[in-house]
């Protein structure tokens, strides 16, 4: 019979007494690396690398390009904390564990996120190798009940409803777009879309997509960074572009010919990490650069982190982590009342969607 988890402050509190008990300093800024990203990592200087293993309710990514480790120490002159490898919905684990190191990070009393991924290119300008500074994003599990903030409130971290607007700080993006330039990469900026996964998304899909307004689509980011909004922690969001996604033909369009239709020109996992390698050496040099000269003397540390959590019940540091469950289709995580809502949700989206798209795409429409 599964039990239930531990409140979160007390999971916090555990997580902080092991981490604590392995590493004195606090970092500044904590880097989320994405599929390949881990590289990012390997120029802290001074590094002290903990197993994802050995962390008090931390899970062991099953994604290749994801090391499960977070690593302290100094980057530009500045202590960091950076996590090789995330955990994703798509792995089984509910959103707000998936956001949970996010808590963690902010309890520390870091001042800056920087969360990082590899996505599909959506709109036509962009190119594999290109980097989008994200300015927002469109949370699509979020919006069909799969928020990471679903649950009981934890007060000492943010208030119950929280503004999305501005979860992206505009002198970080201004900052990095000109970090970014100066380490030859071609940076653009634009929405994120993030979607469940595992599947990558199917053309009509992107489509869909491309007509709610996103650039790029991948399995990751929002989730953690709607928790950094509530915990009162500024985020920069950045994608590496790693593939070109194929749109569906436009409404009268007569043949579908120009998809492909056997598994050369597909996406691919493999496809991700090659192109993540090729950008490697500029995104090292670009990272570098950003945590050096962001300016941090007017950013508040998180209220998390003036918060005595060694009074909290930290007295089991080693405590099993909350195993994935057994469903990872997401909705069967909900009440049956919950998976109503997310019907109806997603209905509505689709419904909104195929307007839309017909209004903009079918020749009908415009005469």
């Amino acid at each position: 019979m599964a039990t239930s988890p531990a409140p979160l402050e007390t999971r916090v509190a555990q997580c902080l007494a092991y981490i604590r008990s392995q590493v004195a300093e606090k970092p500044e800024v904590a880097i989320i690396c994405g599929s390949g990203l881990g590289g990012l990592a390997d120029v802290i200087e001074s590094p002290v690398s903990l197993d994802y293993k050995d962390i008090p309710h931390f899970h062991a990514s099953s994604v290749p390009g994801h090391a499960g480790k977070l690593v302290f120490g100094t980057l530009g002159g500045k202590q960091v904390v950076a996590m090789k490898g995330r955990f994703h919905f798509y792995e089984g684990y509910p959103a707000s564990t998936v956001a949970f190191p996010v808590r963690v990070f902010a309890a520390l009393g870091a001042k800056a996120l920087m969360v990082t991924n590899a996505a599909g290119g959506i709109s036509a300008h962009l190119n594999v190798g290109d980097v989008m500074i994200i300015r927002d994003h469109i949370y699509v599990p979020g919006l069909a009940g799969n928020h990471s903030l679903v649950g009981k409130n934890e007060p000492a971290f943010g208030s119950r409803f929280v503004p999305s607007q501005g979860t992206m700080r505009a002198d970080f993006a201004e900052h990095a777009f000109k970090c970014a330039t100066d380490a030859g990469l071609t940076v653009h900026q634009g929405i994120y879309a993030c979607v469940s996964g595992p599947t990558f998304e199917s053309p009509a899909e992107a489509r869909a997509l491309r007509a709610m307004g996103a650039d790029v689509v991948g399995m990751s980011t929002a989730p953690e960074v709607v928790v950094a909004a509530h915990s009162g922690l500024p985020v920069l969001a950045m994608s590496l572009v790693t593939n070109k996604v194929a749109l569906a033909p436009a409404f009268g369009a007569s043949k579908a010919s120009a998809l492909p239709t056997d598994a050369e020109g597909l996406p691919s996992h493999d496809e991700v990490l090659e192109a993540v390698e090729g950008s490697e050496v500029r995104l090292k040099s670009f990272a570098v650069e950003f945590v050096r000269t962001v300016d941090l003397s007017a950013v508040k540390a998180p209220a998390a982190s003036t918060v005595d959590w060694a009074s909290i019940d930290a007295e089991a540091p080693g405590a099993p982590a909350v195993s994935a469950p057994a469903c990872c289709s997401g909705l069967g995580c909900l009440s049956p009342e919950g998976m109503l809502v997310a019907a109806a949700a997603v209905g509505a989206i689709a419904g909104a969607v195929a307007a839309f798209a017909t209004v903009r795409c079918c020749p009908a429409a415009t005469k």
